[in-house]
């Protein structure tokens, strides 16, 4: 059983490209590989330190306008759609 399996794999082929491989090559790679994954994992923090001070400063803003009585007004659902209703008439009387 276990000669058949190693019959099949071909290890002339791998030999050959092992003595091939050139170390420099290799070490550049992952020396790429451990940039890439600093980068990548920077690039996630300042997305998510973004999102924070984006986040902040529209609390203390709503915050503000809450305390000043400037709040926006939430329209109403009817509203909304009624608007929705004449858009989509709108656009079926252009298509």
């Amino acid at each position: 059983m276990a000669a058949g399996v190693l019959d099949r794999v071909p290890v002339d082929e791998i030999t050959k490209r092992a003595h091939a491989a050139r170390p420099g090559h290799a070490l550049l790679t992952v020396i790429a590989g451990v940039l890439f994954g600093v980068a990548w994992c920077v690039a996630k923090l300042f997305g998510l330190l973004w999102l924070s001070v984006a986040w902040l400063y529209m609390a203390a803003d709503e915050g503000w306008r809450a305390a000043r009585g400037t709040t926006r007004p939430v329209p109403e659902l009817a509203a909304l759609q009624a608007e929705n209703a004449r858009l989509r008439a709108e656009n079926a009387r252009l298509s």
